[in-house]
């Protein structure tokens, strides 16, 4: 899934896999996908990757932005892990990362707070960010969120 907004601000999540690849039918366990993310704002890049999904809840996103370019409503969603969540306010994407994983860019170009770091443990992110979608409609904003594994 690919989110445009019009000041060039950008927001790619991409299933890369099961976090778990090797459990099969174990509810919950078996279904968390981990999440690849690219963040582009004001010149500034970086990525995270987490496994902050479960499958139903991939779908669950896409139906919510498809309801969003439908409908004007202020809305937000969040998934049993909080790593992510939306909220959408009269045009206003609001962007929320909680300890996800950082994988690349510049910590000092981030606008994040950091998260406890112990030695040798990956750097997390807590992030917030907003996105200015004036119209979500379609390929204007939204790229499609699902594909096959």
């Amino acid at each position: 899934m690919r989110l445009l907004a019009d000041d060039g601000t950008s927001l790619e999540l991409n299933v890369v896999g099961y976090q778990f690849p090797q459990l099969v039918g174990v509810p919950y366990d078996s279904n968390w996908l981990i999440i690849a993310g690219h963040v582009a704002l004001g010149g500034r890049e970086w990525k995270f990757r987490d496994p902050c999904l479960l499958t139903n809840e991939v779908l669950a996103l896409a139906e919510w932005f498809e309801a969003r370019s439908k409908a004007s409503n202020d809305d937000e969603f969040g998934f049993i892990e909080p790593n992510l969540s939306f909220k959408w306010r009269q045009g206003v994407l609001q962007v929320h990362l909680d300890r996800c994983v950082f994988v690349e860019g510049r910590l000092d170009q981030i606008p994040y707070t950091p998260g406890v770091k112990k030695e040798g443990a990956p750097q997390l992110l807590n992030c917030d960010f907003v996105m200015y979608i004036p119209a979500m409609v379609g390929a204007a904003g939204l790229e499609p969120a699902t594909r096959p594994l």
